[in-house]
């Protein structure tokens, strides 16, 4: 095949093109065509290259300093696409082309980057060999979207411009992402999301309706492809593969955010617990999670892996910051709709794992949150103790004992218990006998001598015996409802978790 010229271009009648500054360089061989409208585009272009643009960076970048990167790269022409924001190529332009003898040819409005990169490569490559180059082309296309910020827009916008297929990404729970051409059904979205959950990918969710990504454990953005996949040509599937995969990319580099985002979350959970947040400085650090510390903050307490947990979330739509503690993980779900916290519950399930969490009351301001962090954890420990299907506890449902001892520091709780029950535990200690285990149970059963006594299997004469030993090495009337309510919570302070101990 011989050489293809910028001059063969700019002749043929059919593209209706002009060529505005040739300046000799027009018998220049043209290997390929490049669209770009970066403001500096050199690193993406390659010796050889005609250079489409549209002229976007005009107002970043002074015409001969970007003509002067492409030429420098190696390009040999530049293509100018008129627009109704730039319906004549600007003279700077033109001058900047001359100076620097590269040619300048203008593109009619109506006319597609595509199809004049479709006649290059046509002109300049055949066969298998044309085929190849045309991915690698869009691979670097694809890349330099991805560079340029776009995200998945940027993706879809490329897919549609180069096979004219509509498509969407959609994220868990079928939540639309990015679209172009049109949104698919919500059924389709949400369909097409659990396809990928259960890396059933490619597949067919309808008649004309298909499905590609990257199978991972749980996925965030999925590409839905409407269009049956019989009736997508070979090289057009190749492309939709690759803008799956680059979508992947993409979500890659969000979750690197999110775990940027999550720390910040950790710092600032770590510091209401320990009271040592003012107000000012919680609500910057509530600002920089993307949340509004004007509006209340309900706190989630949950032992589904912080990934799944991100997924739920992600599925329900909530607004939310996550944090990985030591023996848990959270959600911050800003201003909760009253359902929230089953639908995140139902999200998990769909993922096939049981949704272990305690939800705690919203809360507005540091001191108030504190509170709510607290409620959280002991709803955990309440749902722990559930049984499958029963294991989302609100925090209506917390003992309001076991609140107060939450709220309390842990150095004051083992002082006040040692005081009350430390006489008890060394005369067990010392003599082998069970008081603690007997208060225990007395108070459980309501103070019912004869309930406590067959439970413990002992004649209630013996009980009677025990429960005056009490008395006497405590100082406190079992009699008395007072007494009652301190060695109650003794007992109640004893049972929590110590920190550090297994959950």
């Amino acid at each position: 095949m011989g050489e293809f010229t910028i001059r063969d271009l700019a002749a043929d009648l059919r593209l209706g093109l002009c060529l505005r500054a040739p300046d000799g360089g027009d018998e220049s061989r043209v290997e390929s065509a490049h669209t770009s409208d970066l403001p500096h585009p050199a690193r993406y272009v390659l010796p050889g290259e005609l250079v489409l643009t549209n002229g976007l960076w005009l107002d970043e970048v002074a015409p001969e300093e970007w003509i002067s990167e492409v030429k420098e790269a190696g390009a040999v022409g530049v293509g100018f696409g008129l627009s109704s924001e730039h319906p004549a190529v600007p003279e700077r332009v033109v001058a900047a082309c001359a100076a620097s003898g590269l040619p300048l040819i203008e593109l009619p409005e109506d006319l597609s980057f595509a199809l004049v990169s479709e006649h290059v490569h046509e002109r300049t490559t055949g066969g298998a060999t044309a085929g190849l180059r045309r991915q690698v082309l869009r691979t670097r296309r694809l890349v330099e979207r991805l560079a340029g910020g776009g995200g998945h827009e940027a993706l879809l916008e490329l897919l549609g411009t180069e096979t004219g297929l509509a498509a969407a990404f959609v994220g868990p729970g079928g939540r639309i992402i990015a679209a172009a051409g049109g949104e698919p059904e919500p059924e389709t979205a949400r369909l097409a999301s659990l396809a990928a959950l259960r890396r059933e990918l490619p597949c067919t969710i309808a008649d004309r309706v298909c499905v590609f990504g990257v199978p991972t454990r749980f996925p965030v953005s999925t590409l839905v492809v409407q269009a049956p996949m019989r009736d997508i040509p070979d090289e057009a599937r190749l492309l939709v593969e690759q803008v799956a995969v680059y979508g992947a990319f993409e979500d890659g580099r969000a979750r690197a955010l999110e775990d940027a985002r999550r720390t910040m979350a950790e710092e600032l959970v770590a510091l209401v617990l320990a009271d040592l947040v003012g107000e000012t400085a919680f609500e910057t650090r509530v600002r920089s999670l993307r949340l509004d510390p004007e509006r209340p903050i309900a706190p989630v307490a949950s032992d589904v892996p912080i990934e799944l947990l991100h997924y739920a979330a992600e599925a329900s739509g909530a607004t939310y910051a996550l944090a990985q503690l030591e023996s848990s993980q959270l959600l911050l779900l800003e201003d909760p709709a009253p359902g929230l916290p089953e639908e995140i519950a139902a999200a998990v399930r769909a993922a096939g794992a049981e949704p272990v969490m305690g939800c705690a009351g919203s809360a507005v301001g540091a001191r108030a949150l504190r509170r709510s962090l607290v409620e959280a954890s002991a709803a955990l420990r309440l749902a722990r103790s559930r049984g499958d299907g029963e294991r989302l506890v609100r925090e209506r449902e917390i003992g309001s004992h076991a609140l107060l001892l939450e709220l309390l520091e842990p150095n004051v709780l083992d002082a006040y218990r040692n005081v009350v029950l430390g006489p008890l535990e060394r005369w067990d200690g010392e003599h082998g006998s069970a008081l603690v285990e007997t208060l225990r149970t007395f108070l459980e059963l309501g103070g019912h001598w004869r309930e406590a006594a067959a439970r413990l299997h002992i004649h209630h004469n013996t009980l009677r015996y025990r429960l005056e030993r009490v008395e006497e090495l405590t100082g406190r009337k079992l009699s008395d409802t007072d007494a009652r309510v301190d060695l109650f919570l003794a007992l109640a302070a004893d049972a929590r978790p110590r920190p550090g101990a297994d959950d």
